[in-house]
C-alpha cells in the first residue's frame, strides 16, 4: 500500500478515535507501525510495507501480503492478470488487452491471434496484418455464412459465398454423383477428392459416372470461385459416402406346391440383382396361420412346423449381407390331410369253429397327421357273399365249412386309405357231444332186444341239427367185454345168460360240402348182466288115455323151450280127486301107478318146465 494510502487510513482511524472520545496520542498502541493494520492481524507490526493487502513481489523471499508465501500465486508475473486469465502467466508482457504485434509469431493479448481482433471473432485484422476484413464486426471474417445480402461476410471478394451441394445426399453405387453450385462467380474451380486424394482426371467435371464409384468410397468436391483478375475466394465444398446399393425387388419363379401334406416340405424360389455385383441370398420368413415361424427354418419348411388345415406361405427377401431389398409373398397354400395307410390284415384266430368269435386284425398303422386317431371300416366275407361291417364276426353269421374273409379299410375321418385283404380262414367243424348213454330195457334175459340209448346231443354247427350215432356194443365176462355188434340193438344172438354187456354211442357229423363226418367223444353206458331165460312148455298129455287100475300113467309135455338152450327138465305134481271131490296129491315123478287109484277117480298132473336155475 502506498504511503498516502497509509496515511489517509491513519487520518481515518484518529478521526474516528476522537469522534469516540479518546485520548490522543492512544493509536500507537493498536498499529504500531501505521500500516493501517492492526497488531493482531499483522504479520510484521514493526514494518509498514508489510500486513495483508500489500503488495508482494515474487521472488524476494519476503511475505509482504502476510499469506504466508513470497510473492502472488494468482499473479506470478505481477501483470494484472491473474494466472488463469494469462495465456503467459510468468511474462508481465503477455496479457489479455496487451498490444499485440502482429508478424512477431506472439500472441501478446492472449486472443488465440498473432495480431489485432478486435472483434473476438478469432481472425486478426488486415490493418495487423491478419485476413479479418472488418475487425469490428464479429460477424465478418473469413469462413462465415455469406447470404446474398451485398455484403461480403466471408472476407472472400464476393458479396455471396459460394456454396455446393454433391447429389445425391445418399447415393449409391448406381447413382451419378453430380453438383449444384450458388456462386456470384462466373469462373469456377472444380477439383474431386477421392478417399482424400485429388483425382486430378476429373478437375472441372460437373458430375462423376457411377461406373467410377464403389461402395464406402468418400468423394468430396471442392469448388473455388476465381474474381476477373484470377483472384481464388473462399471455396467450398461437399462430401458424401457412396453406400451399399439393396438388391432389386425379388421376383418370384417358383411358389408352394399347392395341397401340401403331412412329411412334404415346402420351397419357394425367387430372383433378385445387385448393382454392386454383391451375393444376393434370400431371406425367408415362414408364416403359418399368420404366425411367423421362429427361428426361421430357412429355404425350406417341413412338415414338422405344420398340421392339416393350417395356412402357409413364405416371404422372400433378397438380401446383399448389408441392404435388403423389396420382398415378394408367395402363394398362400393349406395343408390337406394325408389318407391313412395300415400294412396287413388278418383274421385272428386262423382256425376255428361255430362256437369262435373271429376278429379283423389289422397292423401297421401309418398316418402322419399327428391329431388323427386310428380307426377302420370293415367289411366280412362269408362264402365270398358280403356279410356284416363289423370288427368281429361269431357262429351266427356263418357254419362249419365256411370260408371267411375279412377287408379292412383305414380311416381317419377324412378320408380312406387302400383296403385291405385278410388270407380266407375256413371254419372248422364243431364235434358234438352226448351227455349220457342207457340201456332199454335195464334188465333182460338171451330173449330179449336191448337198445342203446344216448341223450343230451349238443352240437353248435347248424347243419348238424339232427342227432346222429355210431354205436359199439360189448359182450362178455364182467370186467372182460369184447367188442361185438355195431348196430343200435343187440339180441340173444350175440349173447348169453349171465354175460356182462354195454354200450357205446358216438355223436356223429354229418357231411357237409367237402368236409368229412367227424365223429365226438363215445360215451358208455352203465353195464348190465343177461338173467337165465325161463324154459317154457306148450302142453302135456296123460298117456294111456284109456287107462284102468291096472295101468301106470305117463305124462308127455311137449313143446320145450329155452333160450339158453339149456337141457330140459321138469317138475311133476300129480292129483287124484275122488267122486266126491276130494282131492289127495299124487307122486312126483313122471308116470303115476294107477293102482292106487280107485275107479271113478279123476287124475291130473301139473309139469313145470324147469333148466335147473330157474323153473317155467
Amino acid at each position: 500500500m502506498r504511503s498516502s494510502e497509509r496515511f489517509m487510513r491513519c487520518s481515518f482511524g484518529v478521526i474516528l478515535a476522537l469522534l469516540a472520545g479518546c485520548a490522543t496520542g492512544s493509536i500507537g498502541a493498536q498499529d504500531f507501525d501505521g500500516d493501517g493494520t492492526q497488531d493482531s492481524d499483522d504479520c510484521d507490526p514493526s514494518n509498514a510495507s508489510i500486513y495483508p493487502g500489500a503488495d508482494d513481489p515474487y521472488g524476494d523471499t519476503i511475505d509482504q501480503d502476510c499469506d504466508g508465501a513470497d510473492g502472488d500465486a494468482n499473479d506470478l508475473d505481477n501483470d494484472g492478470t491473474a494466472n488463469e486469465g494469462d495465456c503467459a502467466p510468468e511474462d508481465a508482457a503477455i496479457y489479455p488487452g496487451a498490444e499485440d504485434t502482429y508478424g512477431d509469431g506472439i500472441d501478446q493479448d492472449c486472443d488465440g491471434l498473432d495480431g489485432v481482433d478486435s472483434d473476438g471473432d478469432g481472425y486478426a485484422s488486415t490493418d495487423s496484418g491478419g485476413d479479418d476484413c472488418n475487425d469490428g464486426d464479429a460477424g465478418i471474417h473469413p469462413g462465415a455464412d455469406d447470404p446474398d445480402d451485398a455484403i461480403d461476410q466471408d472476407c472472400d471478394g464476393f458479396a455471396r459465398q459460394t456454396t455446393v451441394d454433391l447429389r445425391p445426399d445418399s447415393p449409391m453405387t448406381s447413382d451419378v454423383l453430380y453438383i449444384q453450385v450458388d456462386s456470384d462467380s462466373a469462373v469456377l474451380g472444380i477439383a474431386w477428392f477421392l478417399d482424400g486424394v485429388e483425382r486430378s482426371e476429373y478437375a472441372g467435371f460437373e458430375e462423376i459416372p457411377y461406373s467410377q464409384t464403389s461402395r464406402e468410397q468418400t468423394w468430396r468436391v471442392e469448388v473455388t470461385p476465381y474474381s476477373a483478375s484470377a483472384e481464388a475466394g473462399t471455396a467450398a465444398s461437399d462430401s458424401v459416402v457412396i453406400g451399399n446399393s439393396a438388391p432389386s425387388a425379388a421376383t418370384l419363379i417358383q411358389g408352394l406346391v399347392p395341397d401340401p401334406r403331412e412329411g412334404d416340405v415346402l420351397t419357394a424360389i425367387a430372383s433378385a440383382s445387385d448393382d454392386d455385383l454383391d451375393t444376393v441370398t434370400m431371406l425367408y420368413g415362414w408364416f403359418v396361420n399368420g404366425v411367423q415361424v421362429s427361428p426361421s427354418p430357412g429355404e425350406q419348411l417341413d412338415s414338422t412346423h405344420f398340421d392339416k388345415g393350417d395356412s402357409i406361405y413364405v416371404v422372400l427377401t433378397p438380401s446383399d449381407g448389408i441392404d435388403e431389398g423389396t420382398p415378394v409373398t408367395s402363394n398362400t397354400v393349406t395343408a390337406v390331410n394325408t389318407p391313412p395307410l395300415a400294412v396287413s390284415a388278418a383274421i385272428d384266430p386262423t382256425d376255428g369253429t361255430e362256437e369262435t368269435t373271429f376278429s379283423c386284425l389289422v397292423s401297421g398303422w401309418q398316418d402322419p397327421d399327428p391329431a388323427d386317431t386310428e380307426a377302420y371300416d370293415f367289411q366280412w366275407y362269408v362264402n365270398e357273399v358280403v356279410s356284416v361291417p363289423t370288427a368281429t364276426l361269431d357262429g351266427a353269421s356263418f357254419g362249419r365249412g365256411d370260408s371267411l374273409r375279412c377287408e379292412a379299410t383305414p380311416n381317419d375321418g377324412e378320408a380312406t386309405g387302400s383296403t385291405l385283404v385278410s388270407s380266407v380262414v375256413t371254419v372248422g367243424n364243431t364235434l358234438p357231444s352226448i351227455s349220457s348213454v342207457t340201456i332199454d330195457p335195464t334188465a333182460g334175459d338171451e330173449g330179449t332186444i336191448f337198445i342203446c340209448l344216448p341223450t343230451g346231443w349238443l352240437d353248435p354247427d347248424p347243419a348238424d341239427a339232427t342227432p346222429d350215432y355210431s354205436y359199439q356194443w360189448y359182450v362178455g365176462a364182467a370186467g372182460s367185454e369184447v367188442a361185438s355188434v355195431t348196430t343200435e340193438t343187440i339180441d340173444g344172438s350175440s349173447f348169453d345168460r349171465d354175460d356182462s354187456i354195454y354200450c357205446e354211442a358216438t355223436p356223429l357229423n354229418v357231411v357237409v360240402a367237402s368236409m368229412p363226418a367227424e365223429a365226438g367223444a363215445p360215451v358208455a353206458s352203465a353195464a348190465l348182466v343177461i338173467a337165465n331165460t325161463v324154459p317154457q312148455i306148450t302142453s302135456a298129455s296123460i298117456e294111456p288115455t284109456g287107462a284102468t287100475t291096472a295101468d301106470t300113467l305117463s305124462v308127455l309135455p311137449t313143446g320145450w323151450t329155452d333160450d339158453d338152450g339149456d337141457t330140459e327138465g321138469y317138475l311133476y305134481q300129480w292129483s287124484i280127486e275122488d267122486p266126491s271131490g276130494n282131492i289127495v296129491p299124487g307122486g312126483t315123478a313122471a308116470t303115476l301107478d294107477f293102482s292106487t287109484t280107485l275107479r271113478g277117480d279123476s287124475i291130473t298132473v301139473e309139469v313145470t318146465p324147469t333148466d335147473g336155475t330157474d323153473s317155467g
